[in-house]
């Protein structure tokens, strides 16, 4: 990663097509997402009823962002 400015003088971060970091950083909190995602499931008691459809929705979505970055 590299600190850059554009063209208004404005900072950013350029991230390098071989910079695997921001990639493992981004999938370590996909799957840290899904473990949390997974103990509701779990314990349902901790959660409205309502909402462990949305949270069964949020893993399949979240596992299908794991296939699309990280193919097994």
């Amino acid at each position: 990663m590299n600190l850059d400015r554009d063209e208004n003088g404005s900072p950013f971060l350029k991230v390098g097509v071989h910079d695997d970091f921001a990639v493992e950083m981004f999938i370590a909190m996909v799957y840290t997402t899904i473990e949390d995602l997974e103990h509701y499931l779990v314990n349902p008691e901790d959660a409205h009823p309502d909402d462990l459809v949305i949270y069964k929705e949020q893993i399949v979505a979240h596992r299908k962002i794991l296939e699309w970055h990280a193919p097994l």
